[in-house]
């Protein structure tokens, strides 16, 4: 089962809270077969000038499997992350519009 990591904000009234709480109540039901890691921009250990630049990322995708007692970690392909990326903006405008 691939995890994709998916940068969101806090909770809250603004817009950017509106849409990720839209991104934590949609993407799982409209993407059963993943695993999502919802990260504030605050968690990422990273020298950017602006994190908030990362909001409503896919950060990374991969899947972990156990085989012969070893777990073996693979990342998806980049055509796999497309089309779940192309659902990220609808559901994010929503969101930011308080729908």
């Amino acid at each position: 089962m691939y995890v994709f990591g998916i940068v969101v904000s806090a909770s809250d009234a603004t817009p950017v809270g509106r849409a990720s709480d839209a991104l934590r109540a949609e993407l799982p039901g409209t993407f059963p077969k993943f695993i999502f890691d919802f990260v504030g921009p605050e968690e990422l250990d990273m020298d950017a000038r602006n994190p908030g630049e990362l909001l409503f990322r896919v950060l990374t995708a991969d899947v972990q499997r156990v085989r012969d007692g070893k777990t073996i970690s693979e990342e998806a392909t980049f055509e796999m992350i497309v089309p779940f990326e192309f659902h990220l903006p609808p559901i994010v405008i929503l969101g930011w519009d308080g729908h």
